[in-house]
């Protein structure tokens, strides 16, 4: 029986993979440097902001520091205001839902720790989300002090990859996930 779910946030709770081609072209603006192909950019959605970074600027994510400040700074000040907007609609309805049948979700995410906070209280979805997991800045996940992790063997990881970027809004009755086939392997 499935008791919790594992949620990411960029492209499956909210709507943001174009504020994040936004933000990294002001990023890159904000250094000089010219802008990046936006495919190119959509393609590190998923990875920690220093490896993206560092892989747009071809710097490696050492190389990318300054980039990380300045692309958070964006971010707080043009994105997170906007995150209730771009929270995918259904998305509350249907966690709350899935809340009242005893489901759990846990956010997962290669956000940095604190943005990851950010964006689940920016959605409105504390009260439906218990535990929200973003990267530490060293790179190690770490649970935000507010929340606990389901006990072992009380949740599962949905199988599908990084590459996998079909939203939880697109999940429909019929075998399919946003018109694709699902593995029903997968999901309990």
């Amino acid at each position: 029986m499935l008791r919790a779910l594992l949620l990411d946030l960029d492209g499956t709770l909210v709507d943001t993979p174009q504020a994040i081609v936004d933000v990294a072209q002001g990023t890159l603006a904000a250094l000089g440097v010219p802008p990046a192909d936006p495919q190119a950019i959509k393609d590190t959605i998923g990875l920690p902001l220093p490896l993206a970074l560092g892989q747009l600027l071809g710097t490696g994510p050492v190389g990318a520091a300054d980039a990380v400040e300045i692309y958070r700074v964006l971010w707080r000040t043009h994105v997170t205001p906007r995150i209730p907007e771009l929270l995918y609609p259904g998305v509350r309805e249907g966690l709350a839902e899935l809340k009242r049948a005893d489901l759990r979700f846990a956010v997962v995410t290669g956000k940095a720790q604190d943005g990851a906070d950010s964006t689940v209280a920016a959605a409105g979805l504390n009260d439906v989300i218990e535990v929200v997991l973003g990267l530490h800045q060293r790179g190690k996940p770490e649970a935000g002090p507010r929340h606990r992790a389901p006990g072992p063997g009380k949740a599962r990881r949905p199988q599908g990859g990084r590459g996998d970027r079909r939203g939880f809004h697109a999940r429909s009755g019929d075998g399919t996930q946003g018109g694709h086939p699902v593995d029903r392997r997968h999901v309990r």
